[in-house]
């Protein structure tokens, strides 16, 4: 089980996810660091952000079920 928000609690998803859906990597993942935010110069700390580019495609959402457990 893994929690999500989009679902709510009780909700439950199932199906041939290979079948169903395909996920396109739009960008490699990208690691940057900076010194020059705000004042991190000046108080010696660095920001770092991460990012990924990721799309979802259901191509076939016959093959997935949701619904509701008692």
């Amino acid at each position: 089980m893994i929690a999500t928000a989009a679902m709510t609690q009780g909700s439950f998803l199932v199906g041939s996810f290979d079948l169903a859906a395909q996920i396109f990597d739009r960008m490699e993942v990208e690691i940057l660091l900076s010194t020059e935010a705000g004042t991190n110069f000046t108080t010696d700390q660095i920001t770092i952000r991460g990012e990924e580019r990721l799309a979802l495609a259901v191509k076939q959402p016959l093959a997935l079920i949701t619904g509701s457990m008692p």
